[in-house]
């Protein structure tokens, strides 16, 4: 009997896991009371998912546990008080082999993040990231509130725009810039910088940032999702030949892509939703490169990720769309969104007179400067 307890013990012992990485975050939450709870939370869609609790003892809350495979993952700190967390602040922090000290305070008349001491490396490798594009834009809080609330001219707000789109490429190109250059060592908290920036860099840069992360940090559960989509986008990706499909119109008639090709020198094949609350916003942009270059051989083809075409086509009269429009109205299940490999809306696919691909997603301004520079 000895002896076989000796066996099952010495399998267990075997099958834990060597050097298991902790960590442990201790902290103090403004406006709670013995008892309280507070919440260890992951972001999960487009909310929040509670992953662990803790109970405020003698003021404070402590939460320990295994640092995820990974050698990361950010987590939100939610205190709570009497089972509400209204009125109350969180503060995000990297799950790592570290000891993380937390402060959460009272929510005011401006929202306060939590502060966050932490002697991990990830931790203070991504508050650096963070850091190296805070001054950006600083000072432009008049600009966004133009562009925000759309005040002023018509040529106030288009100025307002074109300032707040230079400032967007300016913290993008440092963002990138930064990740780059802490590629030669990479910690694992790199994988979740290039997951935030990849879908707003241009094409070559993201094939840059696959190629240095296949080289430097294949493991990286972002890049391998991102190397995977970027696999799919490829039969349509720049420089291909564009592929044709069919769908309804607003009249419920058949049309295709290709009845728009041979007559125009560019189309742009604008994948959107009425739902969607960014393709609203961007749909100025649209109409303002349609009306400067319609005449001059510039085409747009919208696809609907729409289900119910009743909102289809109010959405076409309130945004006053001028162009052809097609739709399967199965949203998501959209059988153009899945030739192009479209995950997110606004998207775009620009395309010549020859049938080549020649840029895709193009925002804002950039779409307008774009067809400039080729249509000259």
């Amino acid at each position: 009997m000895k002896k076989f307890i000796s066996i099952l013990a010495a399998g267990f012992i075997a099958c834990m896991p060597l050097n298991a990485q902790k960590y442990i975050i201790t902290g103090t939450a403004e406006g709670t009371e013995e008892g309280d709870t507070v919440f260890l939370s992951k972001a999960q869609g487009y909310g929040l998912v509670n992953t662990d609790t803790a109970v405020i003892r003698n003021g404070q809350f402590t939460f320990t546990g295994d640092v995820p495979a990974e050698g990361y993952a950010l987590r939100y700190v939610r205190p709570t008080h009497a089972g509400e967390t209204k009125g109350l602040c969180m503060a995000q922090v990297v799950l790592e082999e570290a000891g993380i000290k937390v402060r959460t305070f009272k929510s005011g008349p401006k929202y306060k993040d939590g502060e966050v001491e932490s002697t991990g490396k990830n931790h203070q490798l991504l508050t650096e990231y963070r850091a190296a594009t805070s001054g950006i834009g600083k000072g432009m809080d008049d600009i966004y509130r133009i562009v925000l609330e759309k005040k002023g001219t018509a040529e106030e707000q288009k100025n307002a725009q074109a300032k707040v789109d230079s400032v967007r490429k300016l913290i993008v190109a440092a963002k990138r810039d930064f990740l780059i250059q802490h590629m030669n060592a990479p910690l694992p908290v790199c994988d979740l910088m290039l997951s935030e920036i990849y879908t707003q860099v241009n094409d070559k840069d993201k094939s840059i940032l696959l190629e240095l992360f296949k080289e430097k940090m294949p493991q990286g559960a972002n890049y391998k999702r991102l190397a995977a989509d970027a696999a799919a986008t490829a039969p349509t990706a720049v420089g291909k030949k564009y592929t044709d499909f069919s769908m309804q119109d607003t009249d419920d008639k058949e049309i295709k892509v290709s009845d728009f090709m041979g007559n125009n020198r560019y189309v742009l094949i604008d994948f959107w939703a009425s739902w969607c609350g960014p393709c609203r916003a961007e749909m100025p942009h649209v109409v303002e490169a349609y009306n400067r270059f319609h005449q001059k051989g510039f085409e747009v083809v919208g696809i609907s990720l729409d289900n119910k075409k009743e909102a289809w086509l109010k959405a076409i009269k309130d945004l006053s769309l001028p162009w052809p429009q097609m739709s399967d109205l199965k949203g998501w299940q959209c059988q153009g969104a899945a030739i192009y490999n479209v995950r997110a809306i606004p998207a775009n696919v620009l395309v010549d007179a020859n049938g080549i691909i020649v840029a895709r997603d193009l925002r804002g301004q950039d779409l307008i400067d774009e067809l400039e520079r080729l249509m000259k």
